[in-house]
């Protein structure tokens, strides 16, 4: 009979537990826009929807300011939408003010080496 009794109580606190853990999981989902912390002291990043939210409110007050551009093309990228990415993120870092890109005359671009090097910069694993 005792047995019985603690099983009955194992029973409750796995119940209980498991309640708890569908709290948690359902409040997680719930606010899943901030990221997990790495630190204890750091700050929750925005990730997804709400930074592009944020991103859009930027571009709307300034349109041509670096910081929104660069986030609006973060927020794009991890979308997936790397071609409106790469036009938010060039304008981000003005690119065209830099010229042309000097090569070494024994070692020229090839279309091959550019479209690498942008898989690369654009994949969130390796380029992350």
């Amino acid at each position: 009979m005792r047995y019985l009794r603690v099983f009955k109580y194992l029973l409750v606190i796995m119940a209980a537990g498991a309640a708890l853990a569908f709290i948690e999981h359902q409040r997680a989902s719930e606010y899943d826009y901030l990221s997990e912390r790495t630190h204890a002291r750091s700050q929750p990043a925005l990730k997804g929807e709400s930074l592009q939210e944020l991103a859009q409110v930027l571009l709307e007050l300034y349109p041509e300011g670096a910081q929104s551009n660069l986030l609006m093309g973060t927020a794009l990228a991890e979308k997936g939408q790397l071609k409106e990415a790469r036009l938010h993120l060039e304008k981000a870092f003005d690119l065209q003010t830099l010229g042309a890109i000097p090569y070494p005359p024994d070692n020229p671009p090839r279309q091959k080496r550019i479209e690498l090097g942008r898989l690369v910069f654009f994949d969130p694993i390796l380029g992350g």
